[in-house]
């Protein structure tokens, strides 16, 4: 067993050096923007939770419609939504959704407050969205994903996932929301593997749009969560889209569907490389992980609508990469970038805490990050603020 993981390591490493010459997305722009601002850390705060729920929810909003600010987010272990008073930490209520029968929505992936006479429940095993009203009565069902036919790439049509960094939103009478389907096929193209989806309530239409950048359909990414799963966040009427892959930010109109790129890299990632592999090839997912692990990549992008600036989180390669280590420990950097996507500066999150960058959300204090701690009576966060330099 020794030898044949020395083997592959050898083989994947060979594959590394040879496969991936010329086929990196260059950072060009790092050095050419100052930095004006950084994040400093000033408080934490801890929400305290039940025995049916886990600290390890992967779907958390901030909602400040009414007199009050919830922390809300979703246990699919009870299908529930917690609501939180985000200022004080305390419990305010609890929502319980059916799997089965009239009402079931199946597993509960996500949820959305749309007004107080209703709301939307999303289930990612059957690709659900279910429309209730404030009575909890089940009024409609939307189907959010066509399987593609067998064989047919013309195509390929995203699969949404919802998640804290990934939300369900609604822009007027559409929802919005993002995915992908997981692989790397030499039939994709420019425009034929959008991320968006687009369900028109007036219209009962559903639209897949937006497509990865260029070096998607140029390179393999492994096909999965850590390289194809795009983040967004919704300003005005706009979409401002973050790749993993892309020092670029894409703004896409919803009405009009043109699309902007605007540059939003770190000036600490040189070079992203794509996978040392062709395409429609099977992927050791072992050496995919490791791959990922020593290579730089981008995640959320959030917009902060009280200070007016972006947040977009980027990852450095892990230099000192060992196999048995268990989650993500790749180094965390916060780009900061203001209103009209030009670059502020950015910050390094301390390396001595366990960050969840993929649980981060925008609150009138400032920028929330999830940490994991040995404590899991509560869900813990970290808030930072900007400082100018």
């Amino acid at each position: 067993m020794k030898i044949k993981l020395l083997l592959c390591s050898v083989v994947f490493i060979a594959l590394l050096s040879s496969c991936n010459n010329g086929n990196k997305v260059i950072n060009e722009d790092r050095n050419k923007y100052e930095s004006k601002c950084k994040l400093i850390e000033f408080k934490k705060k801890e929400f305290k939770i039940d025995e049916q729920t886990t600290y390890l929810t992967e779907y958390i909003q901030y909602v400040d419609k009414d007199s009050i600010d919830y922390l809300v987010f979703v246990n699919k272990y009870n299908n529930s939504v917690y609501y939180y008073n985000y200022s004080n930490c305390r419990f305010v209520k609890k929502m319980t959704f059916e799997k089965e029968g009239n009402n079931g929505v199946y597993t509960m992936q996500a949820f959305m407050d749309i007004n107080k006479d209703s709301f939307f429940v999303y289930s990612y095993d059957t690709k659900i969205l279910n429309l209730f009203d404030n009575n909890h009565k089940l009024v409609k069902k939307y189907n959010f994903y066509k399987i593609p036919e067998k064989g047919n790439w013309t195509m390929i049509n995203p699969c949404p996932y919802i998640q804290t960094a990934t939300p369900i939103k609604k822009i007027g009478d559409k929802i919005v929301c993002m995915g992908f389907v997981s692989g790397e096929t030499s039939q994709e193209t420019n425009t034929n593997r959008p991320v968006c989806v687009v369900y028109d309530l007036k219209s009962n239409k559903i639209q897949s749009t937006l497509n990865y950048p260029i070096q998607y359909s140029k390179y393999n990414w492994a096909g999965g969560f850590t390289y194809r799963m795009p983040y967004y966040d919704v300003v005005n009427r706009d979409l401002i889209v973050s790749f993993a892959a892309s020092h670029n930010l894409i703004r896409y109109n919803i009405d009009t569907g043109k699309s902007e790129e605007f540059y939003a890299g770190s000036s600490n990632i040189k070079e992203i490389s794509s996978y040392p592999q062709r395409k429609d090839s099977r992927i050791d997912e072992d050496a995919a992980w490791r791959w990922y692990m020593t290579n730089a990549s981008y995640e959320n992008i959030m917009y902060d609508k009280y200070r007016k600036v972006y947040y977009r989180i980027a990852r450095l390669p892990e230099k000192d990469y060992n196999s048995t280590e268990k989650g993500n420990k790749k180094p965390i950097v916060i780009i900061i970038l203001d209103s009209n996507l030009k670059y502020l500066g950015e910050t390094a999150l301390p390396t001595d805490a366990n960050w969840a960058t993929c649980n981060s959300f925008v609150s009138r204090e400032g920028l929330n990050i999830q940490v994991l701690t040995d404590n899991e009576d509560v869900i813990s966060f970290k808030t930072f603020k900007i400082e100018k330099l």
